[in-house]
């Protein structure tokens, strides 16, 4: 999943001068691909991020 999207949000982030990029997932991410994403400061919402953030809001 995130070879094929998640590199194009770390280079859009810099690319447009961004303060912050975000990606939403309903999979998961790799181990790999979650270093990358703590390294560029990208926030990302996976399966387990998504399902705990709605069931705290009772959505």
């Amino acid at each position: 999943m995130w070879d094929k999207c998640g590199s194009a949000e770390v280079a859009s982030k810099a690319y447009y001068n961004a303060d912050i990029a975000i990606i939403f997932t309903n999979s998961h991410l790799t181990e790999a691909a979650s270093e990358l994403a703590k390294l560029n400061n990208v926030i990302v919402f996976d399966r387990n991020t998504l399902r705990n953030t709605l069931k705290q809001k009772k959505i």
